[in-house]
């Protein structure tokens, strides 16, 4: 995956969670896949980490920058600017339609270029809100 311009935190796991290279996280007691419900800030996981093969249990994460992710496109196609969200696939990314005083929250980040229902990744700026 191409990455650019980062910001990088190494951050501590939650129990028994793995890392997922292209993943969207946040920290809970933990670095955990983001869900719907939650609101940022959000992180995407920059290596994979299986917990039952490792003892020191972190891993580095993206916390600002350019940045390819996991997607689940199926809800619609994606055009340069839209907002993204998590999916009800955690850890993944689809368009989030904002509603003002609302959901804000809930941006991941910004597609940096079109995406079709059918991509499994997108690239996008994390980090990046209004």
């Amino acid at each position: 995956m191409k990455e650019q311009n980062l910001v990088v935190e190494k951050l501590t796991m939650k129990t028994s969670t793995d890392s997922v290279k292209g993943a969207i996280y946040v920290v809970d007691a933990g670095a955990r896949k983001a869900l719907t419900t939650d609101v940022g800030p959000y992180y995407m996981a920059l290596e994979d980490l299986d917990y039952s093969e490792v003892t020191a249990y972190t891993a580095m994460f993206v916390k600002q920058g350019y940045v390819e992710v996991n997607a689940s496109l199926a809800g619609g196609a994606v055009e340069k600017g839209d907002y993204l969200g998590v999916t009800s696939t955690s850890g993944s990314v689809a368009l989030l339609t904002v509603t003002a005083g609302s959901n804000e929250a809930q941006i991941v980040g910004v597609a940096e270029e079109a995406a079709l229902t059918t991509d499994t990744t997108i690239k996008m700026t994390i980090g990046q809100a209004p």
